[in-house]
């Protein structure tokens, strides 16, 4: 009599014995596929304060992984014996309209470790939007300090900015605006660096303004702690 052809049904093996099947030559420890590229490259530059304005300019306007990098590259990391740590400083007024619509008490001090929320929910505001960033000179103080006069490690600058979105083909709508002056240091390595960024609304908009996004750095930033 011939032997009964023994049958082997894949279905019947334990997880296990299934996972010891051989696959070929498939490497389990070889490395995942490398994630898509982080956006275009972001060319940052902090000889200057002024090249510290264009790159932080450069990081919000490129809403990818690279662009939120310069972007905060840009601020005081307090890494080196002498280095100044990054501190932003809300405007009052904005800060009270957002604690009583919030019921939160905003953060103190608001230091790197927060600000490192605020370049994914700005770019959030608008997301199909293509963005642009704008510094202007601040016309109520108009002096800055001279970097290359500078007594000291330290100068200052007063900017209004302007954050405007627009659709592709579309027009500019305003969703970040205010007046900031701004410390920067020298730091110990020669990089300029921003340590102080004091907010403060624009008049002509106001701490609650008509348009519910055209918002001051202190508002968005707030925003970022509790509405990713």
């Amino acid at each position: 009599m011939t032997a009964p052809r023994l049958v082997l049904r894949l279905g019947a093996l334990p997880l296990a014995a299934l996972l010891a099947l051989p696959v070929g030559c498939v490497n389990p420890f070889q490395p995942a596929t490398p994630e898509a590229p982080s956006g275009a490259p972001v060319i940052e530059d902090f000889k200057t304060p002024f090249k510290v304005l264009d790159t932080m300019q450069a990081g919000i306007e490129n809403r990818t992984i690279n662009g939120a990098n310069a972007y905060l590259h840009a601020f005081a990391d307090s890494t080196a014996a002498g280095d100044r740590a990054f501190r932003a400083f809300y405007d009052a007024a904005v800060k009270s309209s957002w604690q009583s619509a919030n019921q939160l008490s905003a953060p103190e001090p608001w230091d790197l470790t927060l600000e490192k929320n605020l370049h994914s929910k700005l770019s959030g505001i608008r997301p199909t939007y293509n963005y642009t960033f704008q510094w202007d000179p601040d016309p109520a103080s108009p002096s800055d300090d001279d970097p290359n006069t500078a007594t000291d490690d330290t100068v200052q600058f007063h900017r209004h900015y302007t954050l405007f979105a627009a659709p592709t083909g579309g027009e500019n709508e305003i969703v970040g605006i205010g007046f900031v002056d701004l410390s920067f240091q020298k730091e110990s390595s020669g990089r300029w660096s921003i340590f102080r960024w004091h907010d403060r609304v624009d008049p002509a908009v106001g701490a609650n303004p008509a348009q519910p996004d055209q918002r001051t750095f202190s508002w968005w930033r707030l925003e970022s702690l509790n509405r990713q």
